[in-house]
């Protein structure tokens, strides 16, 4: 009965439904064969194995990019990871350290435009820090940081590109302490305040600079005019006021020109006055250079006194003092700061506590201090006009 069934469901098209006769292979009603024909096995096999493979490939594929994926963001992590890690020992002050970590940052990706702001920021943060020990150069330290803050300088905004350019020029008068000469100081400082005129970076460091041994360079307008005239507009900018008025003392005190170091007393006074204080490194300097004002010896020395006191009294020298040698963390006075504490106070006329000053210092010092004749001379001098002889 089987057989039957089979051969009755055979005996119609497979396409058109219309009877056949048994066993045919071909439809003579509408053609279509009755039977799958040899190439279109062949066929409807290939297609599947295509769509195998098609398939296969497709997962191999986004095994591919599932990796490559994972690369990148692992790679991007690992960036991230370095440069917070230079940041941190950035502001640690090691500033060697923080740039080798940068460069492994570049090596794992190259022309990253965040790694290379990060150099440019370092580098900026180095030079203004800078420090030489040993043999070492400026030059030595600053050079490999040089393409660094060319490139913030093209590829910034205005502010920006007016930073790097400000420190390029610092660069450069850094390294003429190394006798490097032809080098481009002022013009750089000129182009950051094109690019930013309130720089504070440019109108310090211009100022700064017109003091430095390194520069041989003819101003139009005295050195002076333009120190303060730069010094006052980095000061109108309300940033890095301490840094400024550091740098204030380093060009006034360091330059040597007599009209310069006056200017640095007022620097002292206006910071005195306004209620600032005064870093510890900045109120040792102006120590020694106040001390050699009051109690200095030679033509040099009188030369700045003179010009001191067609500016101040010796009650503003006193007070300007005063304050200075009370920004140090150690408030037992030497013998010499105790000599010149003395000598002011005999210059403001206080005459009887001069005396017991200049007598209690000369119990203390020993045979060979340098002014034992001094306060010799001194108590004498006094002790007349104090007991009215």
């Amino acid at each position: 009965m089987g057989e039957d069934l089979n051969e009755a469901r055979n005996s119609h098209c497979v396409a058109c439904l219309e009877p056949l006769r048994a066993g045919a292979r071909r439809c003579p009603h509408c053609q279509a064969p009755q039977r799958p024909q040899r190439w279109q096995v062949i066929g409807d096999a290939l297609k599947w194995i295509g769509g195998v493979t098609a398939l296969l490939s497709l997962f191999l594929l986004t095994q591919q990019v599932n990796n490559v994926v994972l690369t990148w963001t692992d790679r991007q992590e690992s960036v991230a990871a370095l440069i917070m890690a230079s940041d941190l020992q950035a502001s640690a002050g090691d500033y060697v350290g923080a740039w080798g970590l940068l460069d492994q940052a570049l090596t794992l990706e190259p022309g990253s435009t965040q790694v290379q702001a990060h150099r440019v920021d370092l580098a900026m943060l180095w030079v203004r820090n800078v420090a030489i020990t040993g043999d070492q150069t400026f030059s030595e330290i600053i050079s490999p940081l040089l393409p660094s803050l060319y490139l913030g300088a093209v590829r910034s905004d205005s502010s920006e590109r007016a930073d790097a350019l400000a420190h390029i020029g610092w660069s450069n008068a850094l390294r003429t302490r190394d006798g490097v000469r032809q080098l481009a100081v002022d013009d750089q400082f000129a182009a950051a305040l094109v690019a930013d005129p309130d720089n504070v970076f440019a109108h310090t460091w211009q100022a700064t600079w017109l003091f430095m041994r390194g520069n041989d360079v003819n101003y139009d307008e005295p050195k002076i005019d333009q120190a303060r005239t730069h010094f006052n507009a980095a000061l109108a900018t309300g940033q890095r006021r301490q840094w400024i008025r550091s740098m204030q003392l380093l060009g006034y005190l360091g330059s040597h020109i007599t009209a310069a170091q006056i200017e640095a007393i007022a620097v002292v006074a206006s910071l005195n006055a306004e209620g600032s204080t005064l870093a510890a490194h900045d109120a040792t300097f102006f120590e020694h250079e106040l001390t050699g004002l009051v109690i200095g010896r030679g033509e040099r020395a009188d030369v700045l006194r003179d010009a001191a006191l067609n500016r101040f009294t010796w009650n503003e020298i006193l007070d300007v003092y005063t304050w200075v040698i009370s920004m140090r963390p150690d408030t037992s006075y030497d013998i010499s700061e105790r000599y010149v504490l003395a000598r002011l106070t005999e210059l403001v006329g206080e005459h009887a506590n001069a005396l017991a000053m200049y007598r209690s210092l000369l119990v203390e010092a020993s045979e060979g201090y340098t002014f034992s004749q001094e306060l010799v001379d001194a108590v004498v001098r006094l002790d007349g006009a104090v007991n009215g002889d």
